[in-house]
């Protein structure tokens, strides 16, 4: 039998939560409106995974991360991460979670950020390959146009986050 992981779902104002979380804090995020289709998904993600609700700080943990969405300027987002990602990604969510609740970056940003001026295309792909949105903020980045670029849980979401923290693009 392979690892276990916790899991637990929360609501928020933009949809439903799925927070999988090992022991040394949470592994993934996920969006949607179908609890079922979620727990699928995750299962697809982590094969040969236990997952076992409310385990591992799990339900703890989601109803930090939905504080988060519902309230990012007062909500605290200190929770604990076990993100698996290459060390360029790990690079750029670091870089990700210094940006304020209600202040967004470019991707040409990011990778200014990171020391790397010419890996705009990176720092967007490490940005869809999040494994932690809204905790590792990357709603917060957007296209030098000013357009919201891409997001996992959708546009309209990461639209309704940033007109939640009150961001200006």
């Amino acid at each position: 039998m392979g690892e276990s992981l916790g899991y637990a779902y929360s609501d928020s104002a933009i949809g439903t939560l799925l927070v999988i979380a090992d022991s040394t804090g949470i592994c993934q995020i996920d969006w949607g409106d179908d609890r079922t289709a979620l727990l699928e998904g995750a299962r697809r993600k982590f094969p040969g995974t236990s997952l076992v609700e409310g385990a591992r700080d799990a339900s703890s943990l989601a109803a930090r991360v939905a504080a988060l969405v519902d309230d990012a300027r007062t909500a605290r987002a200190d929770v604990p991460l076990s993100l698996h990602g290459t060390p360029f990604q790990q690079e750029v969510w670091d870089a990700l979670r210094t940006i304020p609740p209600g202040e967004t970056r470019t991707y040409a940003e990011v990778a200014a950020h990171v020391g790397r001026p010419t890996a705009y295309r990176a720092v967007a792909q490490a940005c869809a390959h999040n494994p932690a949105p809204v905790v590792v903020p990357c709603h917060r980045v957007v296209s030098s146009d000013g357009s919201l670029g891409g997001f996992s849980g959708g546009l309209w979401r990461k639209e309704a986050l940033l007109e939640r923290e009150g961001a200006r693009r």
